[in-house]
């Protein structure tokens, strides 16, 4: 709901809200002035700075709370209020007083304040003042006296409490000391050390031989891999090659070939040992190339000047790599020894450090038993030293002192002075706020359609007319006929856009209307009856059909008989009948057609095959034929027209809540194949009329007659809300065809 809607609801209710507040505000006062004056005595007591509150020997925390002095201060004042409503201090006030019985209301009427952490207020609340003031500094005496008998009491009881406790936490801390002594000398723990300190180093020295176990696994594991990768390089190697033999010595070939082996040799040692990438890889690579290709060259010199001849020699680079590998697995030998020794290194260590560790938890449950047992002896203490600070203090001075007692200068104070028109304000306000709220929400939770806008969201069909409810010189019997007698009224004007609607939809083929609701009482026939008579005011020749044959009205809102009609015309359906039901009124385009007389059977005159021709006569006799119909869901007879009409006209009463029946008769119609124009809603309140609200000056006020047209109203109806018509003029059809001037064939007498 927006701000504006709900600000025209309260507005709409602005009286009730009005009344609301009026009559709170004097309930409001008349209850206060019942209630009368109340007077209310106070009396300061101080708290002294040196009471020291007084320390609870059930509760432990009791210094620890002390630190928040807001809530220990309401607590005292709580104390304190019991203590001055108690036998004790109640009995010898009143005694002084002379009074054998308690003032009505005086248990309640009396408390302690808290002023601040060292000031205390008695109030004594009182119809009279002079009483009032009297009880006050009674109790107040009274209380005093007795406040410090009890604090006295008690801190001497808090004392000897504590004491006893304190020598109950000695013997605990004594025996607890003693099982953790015991325990030390058994399994000889140094005093001053804990297992933890004791067991520390030994946990160092397994850490690191672990480390070290780790370290040399991995170191045996990357030679292991280096012998394999040796081990495949070897293999990949033959074990001789061929070799040139020269016939004699030539030195040079030898020395050659012993730099070539080298050669090959540092270059394995380096492949092991880099990547071939590596800058010595690639140097042994260069020196090893440049030699052989040295060798080569001795070589062809050679066999061009002397013999040769081959022999099969040992490979010399796998001999160079079986080397390697012998190394490796000696490495992998000394790794392996090491790992040995220290996996006995390890074991040696667990074992030290299990032992330690089986003493740890003992010795730290008898440790914290033990330090536990002290801070108990502690706390106890303390609060000991504290209780006895305090009984030395209630023992030389009073814990509570009167500040101020009720007197000129103190004198009692009108608690309800000021607080009457508080009251009514407050009343006021809360009633305006309420009843507003109220308003509003009752406003929100109504699903009744008030507005044009509702009825767009509620209904199944658009609105086309919304006729407001009867006002001015429209009356709820002059209704029927309000376009004919009353035509500056806003409802002639609704009626008119309706009509406008239906001129502007003619090409469309829609000339038969039928006026159809849902529910009995929306206004069917009022709708049809001005709709009938505005488009004959447009130079429309119109004829109405009460198709209503179960509460039939149209004639008694024209003033016609009842003796044949719309029923007779379905059970003879020849020119002389027509001639005869064909109704002219007072408008000399509109012709009606009563319902004639009651059917036994309604549903057996409206399925026969006549409905259709009757229904194409009328249309050749007319521009546009109206049909005012019964409920359509109490009855079918609505329905059972569908085939003999273009289109409906959905009739809805505002001010009533959607039920779901429109919707299902704008389903029934559709399926029926019949258009649905859209909605007419009756009854609408005419302050939500846009055309009301800025136009009203235009239209008549009650009484008038409009512009020469109205009568001050048509005679009433002795039938809820329909017109009576005005006498009837002329009777012959064809008397009316000439009126109109359009006779072209079309007359009654071609019905046969």
């Amino acid at each position: 709901m927006d701000f504006w809607r709900a600000v025209a609801i309260l507005g709409r209710r602005r009286w009730l809200i009005l009344l609301s507040v009026v009559v709170a505000t004097a309930l409001t006062f008349a209850a206060t002035r019942l209630v009368g004056s109340r007077w209310m005595a106070s009396v300061r007591f101080f708290n002294t700075p040196e009471t020291i509150q007084m320390p609870d020997p059930g509760n432990p925390m009791t210094l620890d709370d002390r630190g928040n002095d807001e809530i220990n201060t309401r607590k005292q004042a709580g104390v304190y209020t019991a203590v001055v409503r108690s036998p004790q201090v109640l009995q010898p006030a009143l005694k002084k007083l002379g009074l054998t019985a308690l003032p009505p209301d005086l248990m309640q009427n009396v408390k302690f304040e808290v002023q601040n952490q060292r000031i205390f207020e008695l109030q004594v609340t009182d119809a009279s003042p002079t009483r009032a003031g009297e009880l006050a500094n009674a109790l107040a005496e009274s209380f005093e006296e007795q406040y410090r008998n009890l604090y006295t009491e008690r801190a001497g009881r808090v004392v000897r409490l504590l004491a006893e406790q304190l020598q109950i936490a000695d013997q605990k801390l004594a025996e607890a000391t003693r099982k953790l002594d015991a325990y030390r000398r058994e399994h000889r723990i140094p005093y001053g050390n804990t297992a933890v300190e004791i067991i520390t180093p030994a946990l160092s020295r397994l850490q690191a031989a672990k480390q070290q176990r780790d370290d040399v696994s991995q170191r045996l594991s990357e030679a292991r891999a280096r012998v394999q990768i040796a081990s495949n390089e070897r293999d990949r190697l033959p074990a001789t090659i061929t070799q040139e033999r020269t016939v004699s010595t030539n030195p040079t070939i030898k020395a050659l070939e012993d730099e070539l082996a080298v050669a090959e040799k540092n270059l394995v040692v380096e492949q092991s040992r880099y990547t071939e990438e590596h800058i010595v890889v690639k140097r042994a690579k260069a020196l090893r190339d440049g030699v052989s290709a040295r060798l080569k060259e001795e070589r062809l010199a050679y066999q061009k000047t002397g013999p040769k001849s081959t022999v099969q020699v040992p490979n010399p680079q796998r001999e160079v790599i079986e080397g390697q590998i012998r190394e490796l697995r000696q490495e992998v030998s000394g790794y392996e020894a090491q790992l040995g020794s220290l996996g006995t290194t390890i074991a040696q260590l667990e074992g030290e450090v299990g032992k330690f560790a089986d003493m740890d938890i003992p010795l730290q449950t008898l440790m914290a038993d033990m330090n536990e047992r002290n801070q108990q002896r502690a706390n106890i203490n303390a609060r000991l030293q504290s209780a006895r600070q305090a009984l030395d203090v209630a023992t030389r001075q009073n814990p509570l002192v009167i500040m101020d007692r009720v007197s000129d200068l103190n004198p009692p104070v009108d608690t309800a002075r000021g607080r009457t028109m508080k009251l009514i304000l407050l009343a006021a306000l809360c009633s305006l706020v309420g009843v507003s709220g109220l308003v509003i929400a009752f406003d929100s939770i109504d699903r009744r359609i008030r507005t044009i806008g509702e009825a767009e969201l509620a209904l199944p069909a658009r609105v086309l007319a919304a006729i407001p409810q009867p006002l001015g010189p429209v009356t709820p019997n002059t209704l029927a006929r309000a376009s004919e007698h009353h035509p500056l009224s806003v409802h002639s004007e609704q009626f008119r856009f309706l009509a406008f609607h239906l001129l502007s939809t003619r090409e469309q083929g829609m000339r038969s209307i039928m006026v159809a609701s849902a529910k009995a009482g929306q206004g069917c026939t009022a709708t049809a009856a001005n709709l009938a008579i505005t488009l004959a005011q447009a130079g429309q020749r119109v004829i109405l059909v009460d198709a209503n044959l179960r509460t039939p009205m149209l004639h008694e809102v024209f003033g016609l008989e009842n003796e044949a009609g719309f029923a007779t015309l379905l059970q003879r359906p020849d020119a002389s009948t027509l001639e005869t039901v064909l109704r002219p009124t007072s408008i000399s385009s509109l012709r009606v057609i009563s319902s004639g007389p009651g059917s036994e059977n309604p549903w057996e005159l409206l399925r026969s095959e006549n409905l259709i021709h009757v229904a194409h006569r009328l249309r050749d006799l007319a521009d546009y034929v109206i049909y005012d119909t019964p409920s359509a869901l109490a009855f079918t007879d609505a329905l059972n027209l569908a085939p003999a009409v273009d289109a409906a006209l959905l009739c809805v009463r505002a001010l009533e809540q959607p039920s779901g029946a429109e919707q299902k008769l704008v389903e029934l119609l559709e399926q029926s194949d019949v258009t649905v124009l859209g909605s007419v809603l009756n009854d609408v309140p005419a302050s939500v009329l846009e055309s009301y609200q800025n136009y009203q000056r235009y239209y008549p006020p009650a009484g008038g007659n409009g512009n020469g047209h109205g009568h001050g109203g048509a005679p009433a109806a002795p039938r809820g809300g329909v017109a009576l018509a005005e006498p009837k003029v002329g009777s012959a059809t064809r008397a009316w065809m000439e009126a109109t001037g359009r006779t072209n064939g079309h007359g009654p007498e071609d019905l046969s």
